[in-house]
This record gives structure tokens, C-alpha cells and sequence, in this order.
């Protein structure tokens, strides 16, 4: 006999005489026959009369095949407050995250997902991520848990590129810049496609740039702002990034590394600008200070002299 038809008829098997029993066999009638609506509301009669865990096992399996997703999940997870049958919840829920899959509904599949990943953490479900992070029905939360696993069985490089470019937007949007800076970076440094290399970037630079005004340390400042003016181009946020540099440098006790990045900061914009403006202030300062020898033919520098005369 084919193994499937056994679990089947196992399932549907009723195992009590008490009460409840009469209700229970109606709704194995009812599901053998297919009349699946039928069959789930009558499991819950069956549940709330005999009080047995073991009936949500098919009332979820009857609610899945009707495609109430949602009330499918909501059985298996009642079934598992049995420490007995968590097992068998859980392969009840990657049954309703399959056939919410293939009935492309991304909200149930996520719903499942979840659910799933409470009940046995160390499940794989890697195809069922992916599937979800190509719906498009991630959301934060989900993404944080699912994309790792969605990145691992990523089929070629311009899925994994663009798995990881949308991680990295999420750990940006929570404020984790550290960790999306490297991915964006990573992003930044493998993919062939100029669209998501140029999105990487703009990212990378906002990242860099957050850490670098965040970092009390002015060696750890450099190191960011140099990155966020590296990845930003000519952009404002590179400008606003070379800015603050040139700040950070002169905390070191580097003027002309200080004077560089504020002379880029006016020759990447307008020296008229509020950033143009303040790195003009910053020159003009150092000049007036006589803190940066002036090398004849060194353009950067020059400017200083320009501003002081």
C-alpha cells in the first residue's frame, strides 16, 4: 500500500470512544470525501467537545487543503502545546509554508514561516526563504531570520547580490550600519550589474558616513568618512563625509591631510554651499594659522593662500 495513503489513513484513524468520537468520525467523513470546509469545522467541534490535542493535527491538515492558511497555522500550533506531537506540528506548518508557496501567497508563507522557525529553530528552510524573499513579502523581522538562510541556496550570483543588497537595506533601516556597510560593500565588490553596483555604493556611503560621525575615536572617524568618501563619488554625502574628515585628520594632528579633504569638499560641489562654505572657513583657518606650508605648484594648498590673501 502506498506509504502516503498509510499516514493518511492513520491520520484520520479515530483513537477515542469518548466524547467527541461521533463528532470526529463525521469530519474524517467529510475530509475523506473532500468536503474540506466541512471537515475543519467539524475537527473544532470534535476539539472543543473531547478536549484532545491530537484532533488539531486534522483540523490543520483539513483547513491547509482548503487553503485557510491562516487557520491551518493557528491548528498546528495549538497541536504543539503538546510536547508529544511537536514534531508533527512542525511538519504540519512546512506543509502549509509549501502549499502557500505554490499558491503564491507570500503574507501566508511568511506567517508560516515564522511560526515554524519558533517551533523548531533548526529546521532548514532555505528554498522556502527564498521563495519568500522573491515574493517580495519580507518584512524586517522576517528578513532578519529568512534572508541568511534564503542567501545559502541562492541559485546563481545575481540572486545572492541582490539577497544581500536587500539585507543590507534592512540592517541599515534598523540602524545597524556596521554590519550593512559590509554587505553593501560586498555587493559593491561582486556584482556585474551597474544598477545594483550603484545602489550598493549609495548605500555603503550612508553607512560609512553614520559611523563616522558616530566614532569618538578620530583614527576610527577617518577610517569610516575616508570609506563613506570613497563609495559616495561626487555626491553629497561624500561631501559632507570629506567634511567631517578633515575635521577628524586635524584631531590627529594632520593639517595638510585636513586641508586635502576640504579642498575635495569644495571641488566636488560649489564653494558657495553650506558644506563648500564650511570647508572654505576650515582653509581659511588654517591658513591664517600658518599650520600648512604652502608648496608652490600644489593646487590644494595654493587655495589655502588664495583664502588668506
Amino acid at each position: 500500500m502506498n506509504r502516503c495513503i498509510v499516514a493518511l489513513a492513520l491520520l484520520l484513524l479515530p483513537t477515542a470512544c469518548g466524547p467527541g468520537a461521533d463528532a470526529e468520525r463525521r469530519a474524517d467523513e467529510e475530509y475523506l470525501a473532500g468536503r474540506f470546509p466541512s471537515a475543519y469545522a467539524r475537527y473544532r467541534d470534535a476539539v472543543a467537545v473531547s478536549g484532545e490535542a491530537r484532533l488539531w493535527a486534522k483540523a490543520g491538515a483539513a483547513a491547509a487543503r482548503d487553503g485557510q492558511f491562516s487557520a491551518a497555522i493557528e491548528a498546528y500550533q495549538r497541536l504543539s502545546a503538546d510536547p508529544m506531537r511537536r514534531a508533527e506540528a512542525a511538519d504540519g506548518l512546512a506543509d502549509v509554508a509549501s502549499r502557500a508557496r505554490r499558491a503564491g501567497d507570500g503574507s501566508a508563507l511568511r506567517s508560516a514561516l515564522m511560526a515554524l522557525s519558533q517551533l523548531a529553530p533548526g529546521r532548514p528552510v532555505g528554498g522556502l526563504a527564498l521563495a519568500l524573499a522573491r515574493d517580495g513579502a519580507m518584512d524586517a523581522g522576517s528578513a532578519t531570520r529568512f534572508l541568511p538562510s534564503a542567501l545559502a541556496v541562492a541559485p546563481d550570483g545575481a540572486v545572492f547580490d541582490s539577497l544581500l543588497l536587500a539585507y543590507a537595506g534592512i540592517m541599515a533601516d534598523r540602524n545597524a550600519c556596521e554590519e550593512a556597510a559590509w554587505a553593501f560593500g560586498g555587493v559593491a565588490r561582486r556584482s556585474r550589474e551597474v544598477a545594483t553596483v550603484d545602489s550598493a555604493r549609495r548605500g555603503l556611503a550612508r553607512c560609512a558616513l553614520a559611523e563616522g560621525q558616530a566614532a569618538a575615536d578620530p583614527i576610527r572617524a577617518d577610517r569610516w568618512l575616508a570609506r563613506a568618501a570613497a563609495a559616495g563619488g561626487e555626491s553629497e554625502v561624500a561631501r559632507q563625509a570629506l567634511l567631517l574628515l578633515g575635521r577628524a585628520r586635524m584631531r590627529q594632528g594632520d593639517p595638510v591631510g585636513a586641508a586635502i579633504a576640504w579642498q575635495r569638499t569644495i571641488d566636488l560641489g560649489s564653494a558657495s554651499d553650506s558644506l563648500g562654505v564650511a570647508a572654505a572657513e576650515h582653509l581659511a583657518t588654517l591658513a591664517a594659522l600658518d599650520t600648512v606650508p604652502v608648496i608652490p605648484g600644489d593646487t590644494t594648498l595654493d587655495s589655502t593662500r588664495t583664502i588668506k590673501e
